[in-house]
């Protein structure tokens, strides 16, 4: 199972107004489209605008997804987290999901039954 923002869902069971809501995907429901894994490794000028870095990342941080390898993160990468803290101390608004691995889907998922959970949910719940 993958989580994936569900922002674009209007419920009306929401606590706050800026719970962050995802969905659970199935992998079956993302393997039916070309889809591949971007480790987010290398700094970009995406994550990093104002420094000295790659307008892109680097091609081999893509590699076709396989679903038989994939696992769900427990934790926050320590990339991700020394991220946020630099930032914190630059004074700038850092990404959301820096240096976190993704999955890049080309085709719509369908989210007909899928489970809804919050932002301070655990994904394993």
């Amino acid at each position: 199972m993958l989580t994936t923002p569900a922002n674009c869902v209007a419920t009306s069971d929401r606590a706050r107004e800026n719970e962050r809501l995802f969905f659970k995907l199935p992998l079956d429901r993302i393997v039916i489209h070309p889809t591949f894994w971007y480790r987010w490794v290398t700094p970009w000028l995406n994550g990093y605008p104002e420094a000295n870095v790659a307008p892109a990342p680097p091609l081999d941080e893509f590699v076709p997804f396989d679903p038989t390898r994939y696992v769900e993160l427990i934790d926050l990468p320590q990339a991700h987290l020394e991220y946020l803290r630099k930032t914190r101390e630059e004074g700038k608004r850092p990404l959301r999901f820096g240096h976190i691995p993704h999955v890049l889907v080309a085709g719509p998922i369908e989210t007909d039954g899928l489970r809804i959970i919050s932002w301070e949910q655990q994904a394993r719940t």
